[in-house]
């Protein structure tokens, strides 16, 4: 159970004088179940007030609104549902005794929040953010989504500016503070990467006085980091990477079939184990599960044995065969988000895997990279020559700059869209054994052809 009504009468500080046991929480009216509770949220993509009926007729017991037009008294009258959704946020998170753990970083966010959701089901119950729900809206969503008795909740949290991560720090108030990166993303809303390594920085001032901040220190921009993190009173701060530096070192890390193998020096300790993602950068992200448990004083070995089988989280990483003409090719879904820090990740990583077949990069433009964003697509020629990829297609305005910098044995197709492509005949040029690897910024929707190419398989 998430809500009853004596919960969320004393959240919103209302009487309710009907009973209701709630498992779900929406504010879309179509995921509504029998039970649930349906808030109608206004925004700039529309009215939740205009599908309160339809939540209704799906079983909701209880609509949070700010009128009651149908007079039915399942409808709870407020005055406005953005603060009552805040209001029950803040209960939650007053009164859920779990132990809060927030996720933010350029690069690597919701793959270290999947490794830490599977991780830390070894030692409770456990919560995390779905899906991108990691700004303003969707992080008091997701905690109004917890349940009473959870013992761990994963609450990855973003931003394009500054201010962002502080709003959201002082909401979940997280124990273990944990900055994945820093690295050139949403340079269109700051002056420099220090801004962005500042305002990543602010998911350090909560007011938990045993606040934990996990750090990488490979990142050019673990000294500002870190220097932060003591500025705003964290007495206890742990890094990961491979600098002999790092209170959890990695020793090495292998990619077999679909599968990165991982070894990891922490104190005394060695842990070897394997999780379902390819790449380095990987490999990273779940050094912070080893660290953030034993900062807790629990025992990694018992989440270690959790992540083979942690979620994928769709266009990241997925790896699935299909065929196009009788000819059998392999697709990689990396196409949810991207910066030239990740594009480069994902390069070197799938070269690595993909040693012995041909591989083609489809790339889409990376988004709110600001006044340089032009050299950041061109500068991604000399990733993929160091990458083992061997031909490319680019797809979107700024991708130009690539496909004009890329030396022409590599060029495979320029496109304005996806679209563009997926109407055209590259497909053609296929052949058998392929790997298509697709990566992009997620408006690209270059989701659109790996999904399409899944349903092919």
């Amino acid at each position: 159970m998430i809500w009853d009504n004596k919960l969320l009468a004393e959240a919103l500080g209302i009487e309710i004088d009907f009973e209701f046991k709630a498992k779900g929480f929406y504010f879309n009216s179509k995921e509504v179940r029998a039970g649930d509770v349906f808030i109608a949220l206004k925004g700039e993509n529309g009215d939740g007030h205009l599908y309160i009926e339809s939540a209704l007729h799906n079983g909701a017991s209880v609509v949070i609104a700010e009128k009651n037009d149908l007079n039915d008294p399942r409808i709870v009258v407020v005055e406005n549902t953005l603060d009552a959704l805040y209001k029950m946020a803040h209960f939650k998170r007053s009164n859920v005794k779990a132990t809060y753990i927030g996720v933010t970083g350029s690069v690597g966010k919701t793959s270290t929040k999947e490794m830490l959701a599977s991780y830390f089901s070894a030692y409770g119950k456990t919560t995390k953010t779905e899906g991108n729900f990691n700004n303003d809206l969707g992080v008091p969503i997701t905690l109004s989504r917890m349940p009473m008795d959870a013992t761990y909740a994963i609450i990855e949290m973003g931003m394009s500016s500054k201010g962002e991560i502080e709003k959201l720090t002082k909401i979940v108030n997280p124990k273990i503070c944990i900055v994945t990166n820093v690295e050139a993303v949403h340079l269109e809303f700051f002056d420099s990467v220090e801004g962005i390594a500042d305002a990543k920085s602010e998911i350090f001032m909560g007011t938990d006085e045993s606040r934990i901040a996990v750090i990488n220190i490979d990142n050019q921009y673990a000294p500002r980091l870190i220097s932060n993190a003591k500025k705003y009173g964290v007495k206890n701060i742990k890094t990961f990477g491979k600098s002999k530096e790092a209170d959890i070192k990695l020793k090495s890390c292998g990619i077999i079939d679909s599968h990165t193998f991982v070894k990891v020096l922490y104190g005394e300790n060695e842990y070897e184990y394997q999780i379902p993602v390819v790449g380095e950068h990987q490999a990273y992200n779940s050094m912070v599960c080893i660290l953030a448990a034993s900062s807790l004083s629990l025992n990694p070995s018992a989440g270690i044995s959790t992540l083979k089988d942690m979620e994928i989280a769709k266009g990241r990483g997925e790896i699935f065969a299909s065929q196009i003409d009788g000819k059998r090719i392999t697709i990689v879904n990396e196409a949810y988000n991207a910066s030239p820090a990740a594009v480069k990740a994902v390069l070197m990583a799938y070269g690595q895997k993909f040693a012995q077949s041909r591989k083609i990069a489809v790339l889409g433009d990376m988004k709110e990279l600001g006044e340089s964003a032009q050299n950041f697509h061109a500068n991604l020629a000399d990733d993929i020559y160091q990458s083992g990829i061997d031909l490319v297609v680019c797809v979107g305005d700024m991708m130009k700059n690539l496909y004009n910098n890329l030396e022409e044995n590599y060029r495979f197709g320029y496109f304005i869209n996806i679209d563009e492509m997926m109407n055209s005949d590259i497909l053609k040029k296929i052949n058998d054994g392929d790997v298509l690897i697709f990566k992009g910024s997620n408006s690209m929707r270059l989701y659109k052809m790996a999904d399409s190419l899944k349903l092919s398989s």
